[in-house]
């Protein structure tokens, strides 16, 4: 029931976002439908917005700029749109006059360098919808990615807790409770895969892959296993560059499996079998990437490294001259993880969720203190894990390098690795509660917090979306010009009819909270009275 729960959350948190408020989705969007038009993959030179998408900008609200000033879109804000005559002869439910095909606007794609894959898939579906709302559109292109993506966690997990079963019984009360409660404890997880975006399909690759991994943890396979990892990484580089360092880690930890392995023969044929998911690889993705290094002179295709002198090889080093912009760059990438919030960027103080981002840290510190050699699965997720963070802060320090700047860097992307987190945070669990008898309450009030904090946050989400909340020019946390428009719930409920599936979201949120309140409270009371 609690996946159940999980999977309608993320659809009220789909018909409850205007068009747009995933991240990202304008440019993927544009991506995906001109490949279903033109059948064309957008040039990373000269590849543009769609012109469907510059036009809905000057009928309807755009969300807010994640740079200063936050309230100058180039269009309407929320605020502004409601408080315009044009709202009322205006929706995000109106149907186009013709079917929508791609026209190419005058805004840069700044997604064009991703692998077309997720495009390729998707791009049947815009076409299918095309003649529909942007509402009912976007809805739809949200729902495939949500579900596609949910299809990752569900089988990562499922992997996971298989795992856990045979390798570590001990920690199997732990890993439930985790699990349960990540949307609770993380829920910048739903932003990240409720939307529009090639990162649904790296989800699912993941997902399957991790998956593929816990089997040869547990026991070795068959050289069809090899090929099969070879292949689901081959995929997940077609898909995103993130497969880079993720295959990077497949092949070390195989290597070490092989290096850890006594028997000479399971020794030679792990070795062997790696050889064979290297090479499937790159057979399957590394003309993309060759392309990269070819027209924009750097591997991963990143716009900050474009055509770089020094063939981008250690320009990330001048990040490290910022130490104060590096030290705000690590702070956000932590933040973003646990709430990344919308396209609008709009946040609570930060003070509010450094409680969280300091729980989360023991948690993961407290995960190192079990992992043990012998053990290949945790040993793995350390790797994936420590190999993705540094991923990610060698993209801050390039974006500190090229504009001196310490944001940007999302941590929202560290939940493709919520099957492997998921493990490593049980271990801290277990390691936490066998060594402190307080634990159980710290995890209840940790829990308690998370709830009201995010309470909060929803309902100020939703009245942003509805004008009555705001971002200034040169704020990112919510104001209001009156703070008890969030009490005037039919108005904030007629607002976002305009552009938004009211119903839909608050009856999906409703039933998810049934669900999750069945499937919660039964096991509380459970532990309860084997205490007593």
């Amino acid at each position: 029931m609690i996946s159940l729960a999980v999977y309608l959350l993320g659809i009220s948190f789909i018909a409850l976002s205007p068009p747009w408020e995933g991240y990202d989705e304008l440019a993927h969007y544009s991506y995906a439908q001109q490949i279903a038009d033109t059948a064309k993959v957008p040039s990373f030179e000269s590849g543009k917005l769609s012109m469907d998408i510059e036009h809905y900008k000057t009928t309807a609200p755009m969300p807010y700029l994640t740079a200063p000033p936050f309230d100058e879109n180039g269009g309407f804000t929320y605020r502004q749109w409601f408080s315009d005559p044009l709202s009322r002869a205006n929706s995000a439910h109106d149907s186009p006059a013709h079917a929508r095909v791609f026209t190419a606007g005058e805004i840069p794609n700044w997604q064009a360098q991703h692998p077309p894959l997720y495009y390729r898939l998707i791009a049947p579906l815009i076409t299918a919808t095309a003649d529909q709302s942007w509402a009912a559109q976007l809805f739809w292109l949200r729902l495939i990615s949500w579900s596609v993506a949910f299809a990752g966690l569900a089988i990562g997990v499922a992997a996971t807790a298989e795992a856990i079963r045979v390798l570590y019984p001990r920690i199997t009360g732990d890993y439930c409770q985790v699990v349960s409660f990540w949307v609770l404890l993380f829920p910048g997880l739903l932003p990240e895969f409720a939307r529009l975006g090639n990162d649904a399909l790296v989800m699912l690759f993941f997902g399957m892959v991790w998956a593929w991994a816990a089997k040869r943890a547990m026991s070795p396979l068959s050289w069809w296993w090899y090929v099969g990892l070879g292949v689901l990484l081959g995929l997940g580089g077609l898909t995103k560059v993130t497969f880079l360092p993720i295959t990077l880690v497949m092949v070390g930890w195989l290597l070490w499996i092989g290096t850890a392995t006594d028997d000479a023969r399971e020794r030679a044929r792990t070795w062997f079998g790696t050889l064979i998911v290297t090479g499937l690889f790159l057979t399957i993705a590394s003309r993309g990437y060759l392309a990269n290094v070819a027209d924009r002179g750097s591997l991963t295709g990143l716009v900050e490294l474009t055509h770089s002198d020094d063939f981008a090889s250690w320009v990330w080093l001048a990040g490290f001259k910022h130490p104060q912009q590096l030290l705000k760059g690590l702070l956000n990438i932590g933040l973003t993880f646990i709430w990344g919030g919308t396209a609008s960027s709009a946040y609570p103080p930060v003070i509010l969720v450094l409680p969280l981002l300091l729980m989360t840290t023991v948690l993961t510190l407290a995960s190192f203190c079990r992992v043990r050699l012998r053990e290949p699965l945790s040993v793995l997720a350390i790797w994936v894990t420590s190999v993705m963070f540094a991923s990610l802060v060698y993209y801050l320090l390039v974006r500190i390098a090229d504009d001196k700047v310490g944001s940007g860097t999302p941590g929202w992307y560290l939940h493709i690795l919520m099957p492997p987190l998921s493990l490593l945070f049980a271990l801290g669990a277990n390691e936490l509660r066998s060594s402190f008898s307080s634990a159980a309450l710290a995890w209840r009030i940790w829990l308690g917090y998370s709830f009201c904090l995010f309470a909060g946050v929803t309902w100020l989400q939703l009245s942003l979306f509805a004008g009555c909340t705001f971002k200034t020019a040169t704020g990112r946390i919510y104001h209001s010009a009156d703070w008890s428009c969030l009490m005037e719930f039919a108005a904030i409920y007629r607002h976002l009819e305009r552009l938004t599936f009211p119903v839909a979201g608050f009856a999906a949120f409703a039933i998810a909270m049934l669900l999750a309140c069945f499937a919660v409270l039964p096991w509380g009371f459970i532990r309860s009275r084997s205490v007593a």
